[in-house]
């Protein structure tokens, strides 16, 4: 589909296309610090066409709209992420975290972006894209150091082949 640039088929399809489109981008971006602003652009990159509701896309999840992180068979909620109301304070707190905003402290770029891709997670900011975001926003920072073979290296991937592995890292993180 990248190579041939046929359109994308369906919805697995269109976020490859936005993951490619995301890294794209985010090659351009990283010299410019974090902000809200750019991890908006972000979003609205990574889930372009396809959110359920598109007017959900590059802005903060509204106090109406409840997001749970949920057990994929059982349904059991393992996390329940910050109310909406706290988001905007959170968001420019994790800026400042990954602009290196630590005084008094030296934190590797690379556990810098793992805790970033984890707090965004965490936080799960907006209605549906939090990981490809978390990932993205991992990217970002690791190109932004002079990290760039990270750029070739999917993290989907990975992630694809051990979800449950990935799921209870976050879970015994927070224990």
């Amino acid at each position: 589909m990248l190579r041939s640039g046929r359109a994308p088929r369906n919805k697995s399809e269109q976020m490859i296309l936005n993951n490619y489109y995301a890294m794209q981008k985010i090659r351009q971006w990283k010299e410019l610090p974090l902000s809200k602003d750019l991890i908006f652009e972000i979003h609205r990159t990574i889930t372009d066409q396809t959110l359920d509701n598109s007017d959900g896309a590059g802005r903060l999840r509204k106090a109406d709209e409840s997001v749970v992180v949920e057990e994929y068979l059982s349904g059991d909620v393992l996390h329940d992420p910050p109310h909406a109301d706290e988001l905007p304070e959170r968001l420019e707190a994790m800026c400042d975290f990954a602009n290196g905003k630590t005084p008094d402290q030296f934190i590797h770029p690379a556990i810098r972006a793992i805790i970033l891709h984890f707090w965004l997670a965490y936080d799960h900011p907006f209605i549906d894209g939090n990981g490809r975001t978390a990932r993205a926003l991992f990217y970002w920072l690791m190109l932004r150091h002079g990290y760039w073979l990270f750029e070739f290296i999917s993290i989907s991937e990975i992630i694809l082949k051990a979800p449950v592995q990935y799921g209870k890292a976050f879970l015994y993180t927070e224990t």
